[in-house]
């Protein structure tokens, strides 16, 4: 089976295979094609410039605002659909895909406000530092 697919490769490429003796007919301008005829025969013409949007922009036509991201936000747009619509609260936690044990969940852990500011002030004074740099800086402080 695998000899049948490279032959029928290499016939296929075969007959691609321009006859024109070796030149290029690429370069168009210069008496040999057209650019439909170049674009025929493999080479891309080019494209027009347009405004069309990039991956990764943030403000796109079609979007109309962030996307609800935290679990504690959702959880309020849940009790929300539930109270507003009068919904179970399954159905509403189907609608925002949130699993419906997150509905209970409290955190335990101590929110160590003290060293969060401290982080984000750091990080406002060096914007250009990383998690990494900004971890050392605050291991430092905490020695001195």
């Amino acid at each position: 089976m695998g000899h049948r697919w490279t032959r029928s490769v290499a016939n296929s490429v075969s007959s691609r295979r321009p006859s024109n003796g070796g030149r290029s007919s690429s370069r168009v301008g210069r008496g040999q094609d057209s650019p439909a005829q170049a674009a025929r025969e493999g080479e891309r013409q080019a494209q027009a410039t347009g405004g069309g949007s990039e991956p990764g922009q943030d403000y796109v036509a079609g979007r109309a605002q962030k996307r609800v991201l935290r679990p504690a936000v959702r959880r309020d747009v849940a009790v929300h659909l539930r109270t507003a619509y009068e919904i179970s609260e399954r159905r509403a936690y189907t609608a925002t895909w949130l699993e419906r044990s997150s509905q209970r969940y409290r955190s335990r852990r101590d929110p160590q406000l003290a060293l969060r500011m401290r982080l984000k002030d750091i990080a406002a004074a060096r914007v250009r530092y990383g998690y990494r740099r900004l971890h050392v800086l605050l291991r430092r402080e905490a020695d001195h």
